[in-house]
């Protein structure tokens, strides 16, 4: 098969894992910007710069610090824009919400510092929410598959909103749910509907699971084994893990749940993105 057209499709064809593929992040900034994006929504927006150069320092200053933009359908004036504040670290879970009259009252918050629990400002949300990409403009997958996923959630009742790219768009339809971080690929409408279901439970989505965003891949990969062994689907049924390096790989400890992992490199290249005609290996994972 030639990946000529599209990342997602070549990426199932050859059975390529979702297993550990969530980037790392620990803290999120999610900002409404509701006008068209570009294939690099965030660098490419009318944001002042002023206010780009206050978003940048306080994620420098925020643990592994990420911003996602994130839309609706019918919204084009830059006014009262939703903002999201999120602690997604494993231990310290939580959201706040802002409305910003401007881009401007971004400089008067210290994002940081919400981020991390040290101020308390904003309204607490105790729900879950999710972002689905849909930036087109940055792999055709996305629109293909999220669109769709967007849908279905929203119709779900979920609070829910567009965002341009979140990182593997070959696992197309992509998903984040909060408060915990957790990445999901190769979601449909129904999937979705799962998804939803699940954390309103709080429980994880096992068979769409890329990863928790706020540890690294050889603890993605050492909890998605752990949870498919012993079916464990409660989002906060494991503690933090302690890790160790072992000979070719990693020992991982969740309380009384301990694993091994090892990673190898895949036995076909990875094509990261629609319209590419050659990649290079990838990692995959074993217990």
């Amino acid at each position: 098969m030639t990946p000529t057209t599209s990342a997602c499709d070549y990426a199932l064809h050859v059975g390529e894992a979702l297993t550990a593929s969530a980037p790392r992040s620990e803290t999120w900034l999610l900002l409404e910007y509701p006008r068209p994006w570009g294939a690099k929504a965030y660098v490419e927006s009318g944001i002042p710069d002023v206010v780009k150069a206050h978003l940048d320092a306080q994620l420098a200053a925020m643990p592994n610090g990420r911003l996602q933009m994130i839309g609706r359908a019918n919204r084009v004036d830059l006014t009262d824009l939703a903002l999201y504040v999120i602690d997604g670290r494993w231990a310290t879970q939580r959201i706040r919400r802002f409305t910003l009259p401007t881009y401007e009252a971004l400089l008067d918050l210290p994002l940081a510092a919400i981020a991390t629990g040290t101020l308390e400002r904003g309204e607490a949300v105790t729900t879950p929410l999710y972002i689905v990409c849909t930036n087109g403009k940055r792999d055709l997958c996305c629109a293909r598959h999220g669109l769709p996923v967007y849908n279905a959630l929203k119709a779900a009742g979920a609070e829910v909103w567009q965002c341009d790219h979140i990182g593997g768009h070959r696992f197309a339809g992509t998903l984040v749910a909060f408060p915990h971080g957790i990445y999901y690929g190769r979601v449909d409408a129904a999937g979705a509907e799962q998804i939803a279901a699940a954390h309103a439970h709080g429980e994880m989505a096992l068979p769409y699971l890329r990863g928790r965003a706020c540890v690294e891949p050889h603890v993605q990969a050492a909890e998605q084994f752990v949870r498919d062994e012993t079916g464990i689907t409660a989002l906060d049924a494991l503690p933090a893990p302690s890790v160790e390096a072992v000979d070719g790989g990693w020992r991982v400890r969740f309380g009384a749940h301990e694993i091994v992992v090892r990673s190898e490199p895949t036995p076909f290249d990875v094509i990261a993105n629609s319209g590419e005609t050659s990649g290079k290996p990838g990692v995959q994972w074993g217990a």
